[in-house]
């Protein structure tokens, strides 16, 4: 399927010149992220919902940020293929590390939001309501994010772009965070064992800290020596 995506696109922007290639590809990624993600974030909000489970609605939020950093994505793209003009005669291609900015700013304020919920759920626990369709989403979702990660790496490399690879980075910390989800859905479903809200603080955590090494990385990147004028496109 990737491979099929990538010679899809190689033909279709294939007399494109190098600036345009670039977007094109950066708009077929960003539309094929914002498809699936949402698919994800309403499945994993549902579920979050019907089962109670705050490690599971952090993991749904993530997915609706996911959702957000795709459009983000295809804004970015579209805004760095922007032709030089009397005010960027560098062109615009920082935006593309601008709306990286943002998706990292974004997955920030997810990690602590659920810091805050997990720890409560920590102080008070709850039993969560697990069932075959709960376990049978999260499965998917893991599949999918590796899919993502996958897709995202082939691509960030097809085009040498930071914010895609980090895209990549995301998609597979969330296979983690879905797989330990799972874990702890299953060691509750089977032996009644609830670590619900400890698994929703190791997320919680783990988003935090993605989010904090993303932002410093897109931050050096606007602030660093050699900016994205300084790049040949390896499209």
């Amino acid at each position: 399927m990737i491979n099929l995506i990538i010679n899809w696109s190689d033909q279709r922007f294939k007399d494109r010149q190098p600036e345009d290639r670039r977007e094109g590809y950066g708009l077929v990624s960003g539309c094929v992220g914002l498809v699936t993600n949402i698919f994800l974030a309403v499945f994993k909000v549902m579920i979050g919902l019907i089962s109670g489970s705050v490690s599971i609605m952090a993991d749904a939020l993530n997915s609706v940020t996911d959702t957000f950093s795709s459009i983000l994505t295809l804004v970015g793209f579209k805004m760095s293929a922007k032709k030089p003009d009397e005010d960027h005669p560098y062109g615009h291609q920082r935006y593309e590390y601008i709306s990286g900015l943002f998706i990292a700013i974004l997955l920030l304020f997810v990690g602590l939001q659920f810091l805050k919920d997990s720890f409560l759920k920590i102080l008070k626990p709850e039993d969560v309501q697990i069932s075959a369709l709960v376990i049978v989403i999260l499965v998917l979702s893991i599949f999918i994010k590796l899919w993502q990660n996958f897709f995202y790496i082939k691509i960030g490399n097809h085009i040498d772009s930071n914010t895609l690879k980090a895209t990549a980075k995301d998609s597979l910390m969330d296979v983690l965070t879905t797989s330990a989800i799972l874990l702890s859905s299953l060691l509750f479903q089977f032996w009644h064992i609830n670590v619900d809200g400890w698994v929703g603080l190791l997320v919680a955590l783990y988003i935090t800290y993605s989010g904090l090494g993303m932002l410093r990385g897109f931050i050096n990147e606007l602030l660093g020596n050699r900016g994205p004028v300084m790049r040949k496109s390896s499209v």
